[in-house]
């Protein structure tokens, strides 16, 4: 008897689940499904993970605050970031980031639950007990019976394709009498079912609806957490740019100050030797208190958008970052302007990253929005023919066979054998919620074809909006190139101008003022070019990414 309770035991013990063991089982489960899923879908076959890097940014730079320690090598203060540190750092340290990449992790979970259900299940039961029993013996006195029992029952269960389940299950009862001649029995207990549906829920549309609808949602989150992606990567793009822009805004500006301030000295030096009026020495400090406060504004609304950065990234917001000039440099070298930014450019706008007839072809087979349409289009389709079905009568067969012995206190008859088989039906004449239901279904079905139309002709739009877009940018960039030569050519004419007495001191400040606006039109004009090559590609959802976060296009003056 003990070691049937210590074969029990031992038995418990293997099955038990720990949390530990539940987590690494699960993550390894939604691990490799969600890389499988993604691979088909994009084909991407990098390993897909949600556990994210112990040494990335943002704890190296809490632990450089906190304790003046980092995991790797020493940061340096402030961090200088170029446009690929920034959308690296993002992809490992954003919370969205995060949180769409776990959205895929769990319909992979969701979608192993759901496989597991077309699986072979194994259920255990263990039981047991003592029972004393004690009767008038007449003559003999009174007797006292003890025996001990035990049993256990295991059962495995599998849900077919096609609707049917198998049910078979053996159990196993261990008597021992603790009196008397203390004898021991055994007994047996075997069966087996099957129900199969026949016409309401038979087939293997319906039967595995739950696993088809499982695989749609890993889907739709792994489209979901590419968009994510291509969008993150603009978003942290312009807010990269922007930051450019915002900073040679603040360099115009200390540029434009001394230039204000080197005409204010010779202003009153003039206005000392009595060649220059009062009232002109006085504009020309005016428009010096002007630009100083205007530089005061710029730098707080610098630091704004950094800290504001540093939140799309992930990082902490105290965190000492800036980001890298020469990526403008770049950016404008291959736009075709030099150093100085004086030089002529092309009137003739480079061709697009796609004509016209390519993105339309590419944003109807390639856009995400789109492909997920149609995808909603199918489930609403089969969701019809689901509520179609249950319009239907119940029908199933079922059959059974059980195998065994009975035992009563330590006895037991001879071997058992029980055969069924049944036929069951009924007839359909309560289905108001089903009724209801198809016709919503059918409703859906309308729904998803109208949503489709409507991708299709966002799809188009987009196109033509991104192309115009590029074209755009490009003209205003080079009239606002053009812009930036005149207005350092009349710089240098109204000071030559005012050293010879031909000009007033409000014709130099004039100049002064165009010549601040010009710089800073000119590289708004080559952020906006750039970032609408890069938005028309994201609206295609072509816009390539490495698993770090990084995309593949190069920088040339195409997009």
């Amino acid at each position: 008897m003990f070691v049937w309770v210590a074969v029990a035991l031992l038995l418990a013990l293997v099955g038990c689940m720990t949390p530990e063991r539940a987590l690494r089982q699960t993550e390894r489960i939604g691990n490799r499904l969600a890389a499988d899923y993604r691979q088909q879908v994009t084909g991407n076959t990098n390993r897909f993970t949600i556990t994210r890097p112990s040494d990335r940014l943002r704890i190296r730079l809490q632990l450089a605050r906190e304790e003046g320690a980092t995991n790797g090598p020493p940061l340096p203060v402030p961090l200088v970031l170029t446009l690929d540190d920034a959308l690296a750092a993002g992809a490992r340290n954003s919370n969205e980031y995060q949180e769409s990449k776990e959205s895929v992790f769990s319909a992979a979970l969701d979608l192993q639950l759901q496989q597991h259900a077309f699986e072979t299940t194994f259920e255990g039961l263990l039981g047991g007990g003592l029972a004393r029993s004690e009767a008038d013996g007449g003559e003999s006195g009174d007797t006292t019976t003890e025996q001990a029992d035990g049993g256990g029952k295991a059962t495995l269960t599998r849900k077919l394709a096609h609707g049917a389940t198998l049910t078979a299950s053996l159990g196993l009862d261990v008597v021992r009498l603790l009196t008397g001649d203390r004898s021991t029995t055994l007994g047996l207990l075997g069966d087996a079912t099957v129900k199969i549906p026949l016409l309401r829920g038979s087939g293997r549309l319906i039967a595995m609806e739950a696993l088809t609808q499982a695989e749609r949602n890993l889907i739709y989150a792994i489209y979901g957490f590419e968009s994510f992606r291509q969008n993150y990567a603009v978003q942290v793009a312009a807010g990269y740019y922007s930051l450019l822009e915002a900073s040679q805004r603040v360099v115009a500006l200390q540029e434009n100050r001394q230039r204000l301030s080197d005409n204010y000295r010779r202003a009153q030096m003039l206005c000392d030797a009595g060649r220059l009026p009062q009232v002109e020495l006085d504009q020309t400090r005016q428009d010096l208190l002007r630009t100083d406060d205007q530089l005061v504004g710029a730098v707080q609304a610098r630091q704004a958008q950094i800290d504001g950065f540093k939140m799309t990234l992930g990082l902490p917001v105290d965190a000492a970052i800036e980001v890298d000039m020469r990526e403008l440099d770049r950016l404008q070298s291959a736009m075709g302007l030099s150093p100085g930014l004086t030089n002529l450019v092309s009137l003739t706008a480079p061709p697009p990253p796609f004509a016209e007839p390519e993105a339309l072809a590419l944003a109807l087979t390639n856009r995400h929005d789109l492909i997920l349409a149609r995808y909603r289009l199918e489930d609403a389709e089969r969701a019809l023919r689901i509520a179609a079905d249950a319009l239907r009568p119940d029908l199933g067969l079922g059959g059974s066979v059980r195998v065994g012995q009975d035992r009563k206190d330590g006895g037991r008859t001879s071997d058992k054998v029980d055969y069924s088989l049944t036929l069951d039906g009924g007839l359909p004449w309560e289905r108001a919620s089903e009724r209801k239901a198809y016709r919503v279904a059918a409703l859906g079905v309308d729904s998803a074809r109208r949503a489709l139309e409507t991708a299709e002709d966002n799809a188009r739009q987009a196109v033509r909006t991104g192309l115009r877009d590029i074209a755009s940018a490009w003209s205003t960039f080079v009239i606002q190139a053009e812009a930036l030569r005149v207005a350092e050519r009349r710089v240098h004419s109204s000071d030559l101008f005012q050293q010879a007495g031909r000009a007033s001191t409000r014709d130099v400040l004039e100049a002064e003022s165009a010549l601040l606006s010009a710089r800073n039109a000119l590289v708004s004009a080559v952020v906006k070019y750039r970032l609408s090559g890069l938005s028309l590609r994201r609206d295609l959802s072509a816009l390539e990414l490495s698993e770090e976060g990084l995309w593949r296009e190069p920088l040339d003056n195409a997009d």
